[in-house]
């Protein structure tokens, strides 16, 4: 982000979007919206609003939901990704012979999914 919060802009059939603003949405600044929720203090927050947020979800009425929501959702793949840290760390600790060729592609490609994983938290939590 770079200087400004993030919103959901509310257009018609019902279609959301996150996006950024320096300066508190107005009508004249932004037409294309009928409403707008918001500020959100992360994107995280706004998507879940985005994805989640309607008229007739209880658990997701306003911003702060929304925002404690994507803690918790955060929070979940942290979880996720330190189990799969453990099961790489277990695969990469168990002795191999280097001519099996379909262990090095395993460990292989659970390098590049643990590279990818820690790209898409640090993602997320911006």
């Amino acid at each position: 982000m770079i200087g400004g919060k993030y919103y959901v802009g509310r257009m018609d059939q019902g279609k959301q979007e996150v996006f950024e603003a320096a300066e508190e949405p107005t009508q004249e600044s932004h037409p294309k919206y009928w409403a707008v929720v918001g500020p959100f203090d992360t994107r995280w927050g706004a998507r879940v609003m985005e994805s989640w947020g309607s008229y007739n979800n209880p658990h997701l009425q306003c911003v702060e939901d929304a925002e404690r929501i994507a803690r918790e959702e955060i929070n979940k793949l942290r979880a996720k990704i330190y189990s799969a840290k453990l099961q790489f760390l277990a695969i990469c600790a168990t002795p191999f012979d280097e001519f099996d060729q379909e262990v090095i592609e395993i460990r292989t490609r659970l390098v590049e999914l643990d590279f990818k994983l820690e790209d898409a938290l640090e993602e997320l939590e911006k």
